[in-house]
């Protein structure tokens, strides 16, 4: 998401809506938004401002897919490469496992003729 202090309110709005309660939340309530932050909620939801300062938010959204939810709604799926690129730059123990599941899928769409874009 882009990093503002206008989006962690409307996330904080989702999260509620969603059923988190206020306590789960707190740690989002006073978090600066414009820096970066890691925040872990419980279910295992980690919410992330920024996961390396070489990925400009809005250089992944121009590549992003854009999915419109039956409500109208729109969200951005980050680009399978940009993806692939988060998880090798954050260099989390829980992301390698995702970094090869992800060449095994890009392998499998270039074996198949298939473009990633």
């Amino acid at each position: 998401m882009e990093p503002s202090n206008e989006n962690r309110g409307r996330l904080l709005d989702t999260l509620r809506e969603l059923g988190f309660t206020s306590e789960e939340l707190e740690p989002l309530e006073s978090a600066d938004f414009t820096q970066p932050q890691i925040v872990r909620l419980e279910e295992g939801v980690d919410i992330l401002t920024r996961i390396h300062f070489r990925l400009n938010y809005m250089e992944c959204r121009k590549r992003a897919k854009a999915f419109v939810m039956p409500g109208g709604q729109t969200i951005y799926f980050l680009h399978i490469n940009d993806l692939r690129e988060t998880k090798v730059l954050a260099r989390r123990t829980k992301d390698l496992n995702d970094i090869v599941m992800i060449d095994e899928i890009i392998e499998e769409v270039k074996k198949q003729g298939n473009s990633l874009d």
